[in-house]
């Protein structure tokens, strides 16, 4: 297995696993299917050169196929820089169970941590998502609130957990 950060060359990869995660587990993220499944790859592939070094996205690869991915959002501004946000985390269900989450939120980490002046890490779980609360709770997130209600999926709601982890 190979993680690495994702180019704009990867943005074919990188739609068609987004576009699974939405459509597999519309509840975990805050963007839905419909929101994404029209945006061009040459615009996907933009924005990954583009937000970088701000926005970081990893990519998990085995055999050459992508198959995991996480978010890392840097703050820009003064007040704030010394906070980043994990996002979009994401497992293929025929890859879970082989420490792949794992390896990506540690390859995150790592890179966070390597940042000067960053102190702190946020990320919100989908309340229920106990594999992923679990995973992050192990590295030391702790939970610091509950958003009721933060996502709706047709007629049901889902809370969200807001877990924090000091450096």
């Amino acid at each position: 297995m190979i993680i690495r950060r994702l180019t704009g060359v990867d943005a074919s990869f990188y739609q068609a696993l987004r576009l699974r995660a939405l459509q597999e587990h519309p509840e975990s993220f805050g963007r839905s299917y419909n929101d994404e499944k029209d945006i061009p790859i040459t615009d996907i592939a933009t924005r990954i050169d583009e937000g970088y070094p701000y926005r970081v996205s990893l990519g998990a690869f085995i055999e050459g196929k992508m198959c995991g991915m996480l978010g890392i959002g840097f703050e820009q501004h003064e007040k704030r820089r010394h906070r980043c946000h994990l996002g979009g985390m994401y497992v293929a269900s025929e890859n879970r169970g082989q420490g792949l989450g794992r390896q990506l939120l540690d390859t995150a980490l790592t890179h966070i941590r390597e940042r000067e002046g960053v102190e702190m890490v946020i990320l919100a779980v989908t309340v229920g998502n106990t594999p992923a609360r679990t995973l992050y709770r192990s590295v030391g997130f702790a939970t610091w609130g509950v958003d009721p209600a933060y996502i709706r999926v047709g007629e049901r709601d889902y809370d969200i957990e807001w877990m924090a982890l000091r450096l």
